[in-house]
């Protein structure tokens, strides 16, 4: 549960002793910061990168994030009627910006030549800041002075000789801030600005007045003015600590408000009237067991007050960055430290207000319970301090997600009565993973809140199986009406029939999956057989009907062979089933030849489990004539034949052989009636390979003497051999072998 989220704003009695702190961290943020306060406002940032502005209670909070050009922005300085900070352009770099209330009110003041800008203070038509130019880094770094508009005054002393200044803090017509030889970041960061000097203008930049004492430090800078006096720190090398600091307008008037005893290092962050605030850490920045602490000073470093004695329950560690008129104190606490501009960890955004609490405020808000399923309902109950006064105490709630839960109405506790409960219904039925809303009540002064998670149920939808023949491996789906949640769901399975088919006894669909398979196993079955598988979870079942069926009987369908083929070549065939093998072990068809002496087929031919055919392959004899054979294949009792014609060996017949001297050519011409033959020619082997052309088979090439004689061999068998003449032309014929 969130601690206190809103404020009693009310006058500061003089040198008041006592606060009280409240969270003022926006509704729709986890984390945040306030940077700044004018009467009655308070402005910082969520952690949700997007500018706030405040009125005292969580429940105001303005959101100041521009609706169009920034992805981040962060409000720094307000006054009582505008407010100012920064934003991360979507074109690139850092903008300065300032508002008057709202987002649509959003004014870009980013002068041109600069890569960033930053607005730091806001007086009426005064905005003060600095903005720099950066190539890899930082190069320069000017103060500047905006009036309502990009139209930027350079502030950057004339005759500085180092090349950063920035404006801190602006009031009534006068800018402080610092002049420094190093580029430091900007942001809430650890160590020490080593090489700044704290100065003031008023308006111009040869206005430039230095703030830096003459003697016994090495470094300051100047964050706040009230327009008379100005806070800040100064640095000593030697010790390497800050001590807060409080000027006159001049470096002579400084005021050390360190105190003597408790802090290692301090600063004034904001000054207002005759008071200031800030920070110091209890030993070494950052160190373990160094606490820091917001602090509050009227004018001397005895009168420091240490805030965080009133610090919201739980946390450690705060700032006071900001104070107005009333002495409200605004700043952020929190136990974790998150550098640089980021509003991370578990920092919340506080105001410390003087004086106790009233004593009927706001004490808690609880509810019955902190997960509800959607469509469900809760109760929540707000608790006051004291029993209401007279007209009773009126609370307001607010639902950051109206999605699941709509705000609850305003409600009144009665006079006399501390306690009211309010009824909350969820919705969310679409829902298919847990989330959360925040619920805030509020009695305009204190707030609370607390996080409440809807959880969807996840509930069965149905369970599918396949049909499947008896004996073989099946499997189903289980749907879920949603994705399962954090640790799967573990859904039960059972078998109508469990010596006919086994599933396993439970499946556990894993997170995130709105469905997931299972597998299951069969036994033979004589006939058709519906097996129901009833799935079950959370005392809810569905079921699906499994039908399990005979296996057909696998026998012999066909053999396959090529319808002729010349005798001496392979012969392939195949053999098929009228369906796959569902034999593991598989099935072995025997073959025959019906003339061993023309084909000859391998004994056997085997088809493995899942298959329903194979192939084989059988040799065969040259013949002298066409001469058909039968090849038979045997599997248990069916028999299926097939037939297949040898063809006698077609011959090869050499019509030209001639060597050209001229050339040291050989030309061959040759012929055979097999035209899907491939003939080569040679001597004793072959010279190469014949082409057809024109009906003819055509081969010529270069060789250094003239053969004898020529041979022309046909892949399917037969040759031919002629001798080769000069000039002449002559015939060959050759046999098929």
């Amino acid at each position: 549960m969130r601690v206190a989220l809103g404020v009693a704003l009310v006058a500061l009695p003089s040198f008041a002793q006592q606060y009280h702190s409240n969270d003022l961290t926006p509704p729709y943020s986890a984390t945040g910061k306030l940077h700044g306060a004018s009467k009655g406002k308070q402005v910082g940032g969520g952690g949700d990168s997007h500018a706030y502005l405040l009125s005292g209670n969580a429940l105001t909070a303005t959101d100041l994030h521009p609706s169009v050009g920034y992805y981040s922005s962060m409000a720094t300085s307000s006054d009582d009627f505008s407010q100012c900070g920064y934003g991360y352009s979507n074109l690139g770099g850092i903008h300065a910006l300032k508002w008057s209330g709202s987002s649509n009110s959003v004014v870009d003041l980013h002068p041109s030549g600069y890569n960033f800008s930053y607005c730091t203070g806001v007086d009426g038509n005064d905005q003060g800041g600095f903005a720099e130019q950066q190539s890899y880094f930082v190069t320069a770094s000017h103060a500047m002075l905006w009036h309502g508009n990009s139209v930027a005054v350079d502030l950057h002393p004339i005759s500085s000789l180092v090349p950063f200044s920035r404006v801190m803090g602006v009031k009534a017509g006068e800018e402080v801030g610092y002049t420094s030889s190093a580029a430091y970041p900007y942001g809430d960061y650890l160590g020490f600005h080593t090489t700044s000097k704290a100065v003031s203008w008023h308006g111009t930049a040869d206005s430039v007045v230095s703030l830096h004492p003459a003697t016994g430090w090495d470094a300051s800078e100047a964050l706040s003015t009230n327009g008379t006096q100005q806070g800040g720190w100064v640095y000593n090398t030697l010790l390497n600590t800050t001590h807060a600091a409080l000027w006159t307008g001049t470096a002579d008037s400084f005021v050390d408000l360190h105190p003597t005893t408790g802090y290692a290092s301090t600063k004034v962050t904001a000054v207002i009237g005759s008071q200031q605030v800030g920070e110091g850490w209890t030993g070494a920045q950052g160190t373990l067991g160094s606490v820091r602490h917001a602090l509050l000073w009227n004018g001397t470093a005895d009168s420091v007050i240490d805030l965080n004695q009133y610090l919201p329950a739980g946390y450690t560690h705060a700032v006071a960055t900001g104070v107005d008129a009333d002495g409200n104190v605004v700043g952020y606490a929190y136990n974790t430290l998150s550098q640089g501009l980021y509003v991370g960890g578990d920092v919340i955004a506080v105001v410390f207000a003087p004086g106790q609490a009233p004593a009927s405020s706001l004490s808690t808000l609880t509810v019955d319970t902190p997960a509800v399923i959607p469509g469900g309902a809760l109760n929540a109950t707000v608790t006051l301090a004291t029993p209401a006064p007279a007209g009773g105490v009126a609370i307001t709630f607010l639902s950051t997600n109206t999605a699941l839960a709509a705000t609850p109405a305003p409600v009144t506790i009665a006079e006399g009565q501390d306690t009211v409960t309010v009824p909350v219904q969820v919705m969310g039925g679409t829902l298919v993973n847990p989330t959360t809303f925040r619920l805030f009540a509020s009695d305009n002064v204190v707030s609370r809140s607390l996080t409440v998670t809807v959880k969807p149920v996840v509930k069965l939808a149905s369970v599918s199986v396949n049909n499947v023949e008896g004996r073989l491996s099946n499997s189903g789906v289980i749907t879920l009406t949603i994705p399962a949640q954090l640790g799967g769901a573990v859904v039960s399975l059972t078998s109508g029939d469990p010596t006919l088919v086994t599933v396993p006894a439970t499946v556990t669909v894993p997170q995130g999956y709105s469905s997931f398979s299972f597998s299951a196993s069969t036994k033979a079955v004589t006939a058709l057989t519906a097996v129901t598988i009833t799935a079950t979870m959370d005392g809810v079942s569905v079921s699906g009907v499994m039908n399990v069926s005979p296996q057909p009987v696998v026998t012999l369908s066909s053999i396959n062979l090529p319808l002729n083929l010349i005798g001496g070549q392979p012969l392939s065939g195949a053999v098929y089933l009228n369906n796959w093998v569902r034999n593991p072990a598989g099935v072995t068809v025997l073959l025959n030849s019906g003339n061993k002496n023309v084909v000859q087929t391998p004994a056997s031919v085997f088809i493995p489990y899942g298959y329903s055919a194979a192939n084989f392959t059988a040799t065969t004899t040259a013949v002298p004539s066409s001469t058909t054979v039968s090849v038979r294949a045997d599997l248990d009792t069916a028999r299926v034949t097939a037939s297949t014609t040898v063809d006698p060996i077609p011959p090869v017949t050499i019509l030209t052989a001639v060597w050209k001297a001229d050339l040291s050519m050989l030309k061959v011409d040759a012929t055979t009636p097999n035209l899907t033959s491939i003939l080569t020619y040679g001597e004793t082997t072959p010279f190469g390979t014949m082409q057809m052309e024109a009906g003819l088979w055509q081969g010529s090439i270069v060789l250094p003497a003239k053969p004898a004689t020529v041979t022309v061999w046909s892949s399917v068998g037969g040759s031919a051999t002629l001798v080769v003449s000069d000039s002449s032309t002559s015939t060959s014929t050759g046999g098929g072998g």
